[in-house]
């Protein structure tokens, strides 16, 4: 049986600096949805802006008044009041950061990938050397 090699797209990938920690990040244009963070950088910038968008609504009127009804329930719920108990569980694993390894992708040949070759930092595909500085422009 013979193993599918591995050839360059003929697409051009696009080549950024991560909003977040500035390395250099390339991504195929398969993968590209207007990525402005590297891998590891994507989870991490996505719960902070959770965490803002959570803190302006809980800052809001209708915020403080579902915050306010929802305690309100827990409260009423509540059958007997219990303070200061430890957990009892241990603390659950915090989520990873996208880290993939080459060989996690079996449809490519990784023995053809060299130091010259350029990797789509998200898929791990390998991409055609030309690599563009900005978005391609969608005819709409």
């Amino acid at each position: 049986m013979s193993q599918a090699k591995a050839e360059p797209t003929d697409d051009t990938a696009r080549r950024y600096n991560c909003a977040r920690c500035h390395a250099q990040t390339v991504i195929c244009r398969c993968c590209d949805r207007g990525n402005v963070y590297c891998p590891e950088c994507a989870l991490p910038a996505r719960q902070e802006a959770r965490h803002r968008a959570s803190e302006r609504y809980q800052r809001s009127r209708q915020g403080r008044l579902n915050h306010a009804a929802r305690q309100q329930r827990y409260r009423e719920k509540q059958t007997e009041k219990v303070t200061h108990n430890g957990s009892t569980k241990a603390d659950s694993p915090v989520a990873q950061s996208i880290k993939r390894n080459p060989s996690d992708n079996p449809a490519i040949s990784w023995d053809l990938v060299t130091t010259r070759s350029i990797v789509c930092h998200f898929c791990r595909a390998i991409c055609s050397p030309f690599l563009r500085a900005d978005y391609l422009l969608h005819p709409g």
